[in-house]
């Protein structure tokens, strides 16, 4: 996917660059007997000069940019370093171990690939320094001299000790990277979760007092007008305001309980098919007729938050009968290695690519409005990952939609919810 980054300490550190490099060409004319090749030196530095003024007026514009444009930018300066590099006694000269700046750079913004891919052509552009190049000749005896003309012992250690230190930059920046990615998106989680069950508890105890004062002042005029009136019209209207009364009452609670349940997850000894025929009890009988179960005959207990796992399956089933409307779905649990494997399929609807993108955030639904609160798939993914295994969606337009859930067999208690 191609991600957007924010390339304000990018530009900073290509301003400090190209400032350095100029500087250094004075510092070199000054202080050098050897002639340097000031003009391609200079063109060299310009370039880095008008490209960063020029990223700079479109960042006004644009407060980030694709991690593609932000790769090749990283390429482009580590090939004009090279060519800086080679006017200025190439590998002899001491500033190649600027190199590593762009890796680094590339593991902090980008990501793995362009971390590999700038280690690989930085080594590249190193070795090929070691061969072409302009001498200087300040510099051209630290290298050479004793070794003949030939690519010395020394050269050669050195190439392998820069490659060397590329490959452990660039392997353990990715390392921390990853790790640091995956800890900001756990504590995003949890606050999340913090937020939610928070607001379920605020909604559930604000909207509980004046949903019963209703229920009750409905339930007594639907007990005096069926002894007084006839006016059917009028009691139907009653028991619709009953009805819409007990259905939000059954959110709220419902709400409250999945999300202060994902809270504090507790393992149970779980048997999938008695699980699965509770879950199956609580739709109508039309539901029910539209399910088809498959499951594998070497189905063993698993350990699990029985509430949490209850309340995903429902909600995968839930979902998948919404979108099928009166078309079969069909649920399919089997073993694989150490895992329980939990797919629910159906031929309804399906999604966009869009939709696949965010489903995984609180509050956002492809249902109509009033019939979803999009917490469903949320909840789905929290606890899943709680529990050490993953939720997965393949869906197409008009096609339908199948969603995977994979959980341990057996667990210790691990989950980063946990933790929270």
């Amino acid at each position: 996917m191609n991600e957007v980054v924010d390339i304000s300490w990018l530009l900073k550190l290509r301003w400090l660059a190209a400032t350095g490099y100029l500087l250094g060409i004075i510092l070199a004319a000054s202080f050098l007997t050897t002639t340097l090749p000031l003009a391609m030196l200079c063109t060299l530095v310009g370039i880095i000069f008008i490209s960063n003024g020029y990223l700079s007026f479109l960042k006004r514009n644009r407060p980030a940019f694709s991690s593609v444009a932000v790769g090749i930018i990283l390429v482009v300066d580590t090939a004009l370093l090279a060519l800086l590099l080679y006017c200025t006694g190439g590998s002899s000269n001491p500033f190649s171990t600027l190199f590593l700046v762009h890796i680094t750079l590339a593991a902090v913004l980008l990501g793995p690939y362009w971390t590999w891919l700038l280690t690989f052509f930085s080594s590249a552009c190193f070795a090929l320094l070691f061969t072409y190049y302009i001498p200087l000749d300040e510099l051209s005896g630290h290298h050479m001299a004793g070794h003949g003309s030939g690519f010395s012992l020394h050269l050669k250690g050195m190439l392998l000790a820069f490659a060397l230190t590329a490959t452990l930059i660039a392997y353990f920046l990715v390392k921390i990277s990853s790790q640091l990615q995956k800890y900001q998106t756990e504590k995003m989680d949890q606050t999340r979760l913090a937020a939610l069950t928070t607001l379920a508890a605020g909604a559930a105890h604000e909207l509980g007092s004046p949903l019963g004062a209703i229920s009750i002042a409905s339930g007594e005029l639907n007990n005096a007008l069926s002894r007084s009136t006839q006016n059917e019209d009028l009691l139907y209207n009653i028991q619709t305001i009953q009805t819409g009364v007990d259905r939000c009452k059954t959110i709220l609670t419902r709400m409250n309980g999945q999300l202060t349940n994902a809270n504090g997850l507790e393992l149970d000894q779980i048997l999938i098919p008695n699980l699965l025929e509770e879950i199956i009890s609580t739709f109508t009988t039309s539901q029910q007729t539209q399910v088809a179960i498959q499951l594998d005959p070497h189905l063993t207990p698993i350990q699990s938050h029985s509430g949490m796992l209850k309340s995903a399956i429902t909600e995968m089933i839930k979902n998948a009968l919404d979108a099928s409307n009166v078309e079969p779905i069909t649920i399919a649990i089997f073993m694989k290695a150490d895992t329980i494997n939990i797919l629910v399929s159906d031929n309804g609807s399906g999604m966009t690519a869009s939709d696949l993108q965010r489903i995984r955030e609180p509050f956002y639904t492809t249902k109509p409005t009033g019939q979803g609160m999009g917490l469903g798939f949320f909840l789905i993914d929290l606890f899943a990952k709680s529990m050490g295994g993953t939720v997965s969606v393949n869906s197409n337009k008009n096609v339908g939609t199948m969603v995977q859930l994979i959980l341990p067999v057996s667990q210790t208690n691990q989950g980063y919810l946990r933790h929270a």
